[in-house]
Parts: C-alpha cells; sequence; structure tokens
C-alpha cells in the first residue's frame, strides 16, 4: 500500500469527483494524503532497519510546518 492508493480510496469516500476544484483536491491532499505518506516512510523504515533515520528527516519535515507560527 502506498499513498497514492489511499488516495484512490480515500476521495471517493470523502466525495471529492472529477469536478471537485483543484484547490479543495490540493488541500485535502496536503492534509490527508501528505500525512499518509510519512507513516508509510517510517513503517517501511523500520521493515528495513532504517527507522532512525526516516524519524529524523520526518521530525525535520514537520518542524519546517511550525516554523511560521513560532515568534
Amino acid at each position: 500500500m502506498s499513498a497514492v492508493e489511499v488516495r484512490k480510496i480515500l476521495f471517493p469516500l470523502i466525495g471529492v469527483v472529477e469536478d471537485t476544484p483543484f484547490y479543495v483536491k490540493f488541500l485535502l491532499w496536503l492534509f490527508v494524503i501528505f500525512p499518509f505518506y510519512y507513516v508509510f516512510l517510517l513503517t517501511y523504515g523500520f521493515i528495513f532497519g532504517q527507522f532512525p533515520f526516516f524519524w529524523a528527516m520526518t521530525k525535520k519535515t514537520f518542524g519546517r510546518f511550525g516554523k511560521p507560527f513560532k515568534r
């Protein structure tokens, strides 16, 4: 399973169709599918013994999202 497969399953359940505006699809992808990508990345990293590397990368990536909100 990958993040692309999750999108194929999840978008129809949410009600996203071809006529859905691009900005709605993008926002859903950003807030729903993007985190799934990192969950799968950590899972595969754990399976193949590279969890510490991918955990550091994930923390760094999500840390960048919080920077605009810090003073």
